[in-house]
């Protein structure tokens, strides 16, 4: 790579909480299923207040939920009763689904659930399945998902197993979910270091090269991993917008970007590309225009936040600052005795 106006790239790792999705019903029949939320501890991934298309405990209004049970004394006979039914917020903490189901008295149940910027998913974007025949573990999986520049949006994942059915009037809880995002989040933020009268003008930011399908384990191995990731095709895109009214960054300031979303996975290759254009001036002058391109090996961890800092400076930039050294005053010449005659005159 030549002289990179990435003078430092620096994997900027931001982690917030991430409180559970809002699931609550007001009022349900005595023996429904409902559904409520119950806040839990913090869990890595982003809070409400991050930039992007990031679902939180706010903004949530649409989930799919899976979900199915065995019969007392019948652990092998399982039943679905759940089928990506959307459940929907109505009002203030309602929430509501067509088709009521009841409660099984002693049952055992186990319930998923995801979200997916109100999308629900199909073959387009990657098959939610839960399979409670072939699927020795009978969780709800995620096969050949898509995020790239064609599909941009925040993915949460919740479960809750292990629920005994009670009969009617015995205190069914409402069914409550503990969502984590299961991408990785990305933005980038360019500094820079240029004198307070130079601008800087940052657009076409993109990350090309990306692994963009994968499959969602959760289960694999007791560990909650993205598998069979890989590139659907080359140089699969997500972009990073500039802000539209801060694309100039003055002197010695800073602008970071809008984010995007990738599938998890650690790269070993080294050909991810960070990607971008540069503009510098200086008043109405140009003083540089560059094309730049950098390429690493980042290691995206599920549910987390990366922001990268970028540091634009002249020598980045194949700019040399004008300096000044070796102040050296010479002896005087010689001496000139020469005489000379000098008329005065009074006015």
């Amino acid at each position: 790579m030549k002289k990179a106006i990435f003078a430092t790239l620096l994997g900027g790792l931001t982690l917030s909480g991430c409180t559970s999705s809002e699931v609550y019903e007001e009022s349900v029949q005595a023996n429904a299923i409902g559904f409520e939320n119950v806040v839990g501890k913090q869990t890595r991934g982003v809070d409400d207040t991050s930039i992007g298309g990031d679902l939180t405990t706010s903004n949530l209004d649409e989930l799919y939920v899976y979900g199915y049970y065995t019969p007392k004394n019948n652990a092998t006979n399982y039943i679905q009763v759940f089928h990506q039914e959307k459940v929907s917020k109505t009002g203030d903490n309602t929430w509501t689904y067509n088709n009521t189901r009841y409660w099984v008295p002693d049952a055992i149940y186990n319930f998923y659930a995801y979200s997916c910027g109100d999308i629900k998913l199909n073959t387009d974007f990657g098959s939610p399945t839960l399979d409670l025949v072939n699927d020795p573990a009978r969780v709800l999986r995620f096969s050949d998902y898509i995020c790239d520049e064609s599909h941009q949006h925040d993915l949460i994942y919740a479960y809750n197993e292990g629920v005994v059915g009670r009969k009617a009037g015995e205190g069914n809880d409402r069914v409550s979910f503990q969502f984590n995002h299961i991408l990785t989040k990305l933005s980038a933020e360019f500094v820079s270091e240029f004198p307070a009268d130079y601008d800087v003008y940052i657009s076409n930011v993109r990350v090309e090269n990306i692994r963009n399908r994968g499959s969602y384990d959760p289960k694999a191995n007791d560990v909650y991993k993205w598998t069979k990731v890989e590139r659907k095709e080359a140089d699969a895109v997500v972009n990073l917008s500039v802000p539209a009214n801060n694309k100039t960054i003055a002197g010695g300031a800073s602008v970071k970007t809008g984010s995007a979303y990738v599938i998890p996975y650690n790269y070993s290759a080294g050909d991810v590309k960070l990607i971008f254009d540069v503009v510098v001036k200086k008043g109405n002058e140009n003083i540089l225009s560059r094309h730049m391109t950098g390429s690493w090996s980042p290691n995206w961890k599920i549910g987390y936040n990366y922001n990268y800092k970028i540091k634009i400076t002249g020598t980045a930039a194949n700019l040399d600052k004008i300096e000044f050294k070796d102040m050296n005053v010479a002896d005087w010449a010689g001496e000139d005795v020469t005489d000379v005659t000098i008329t005065f005159a009074v006015n």
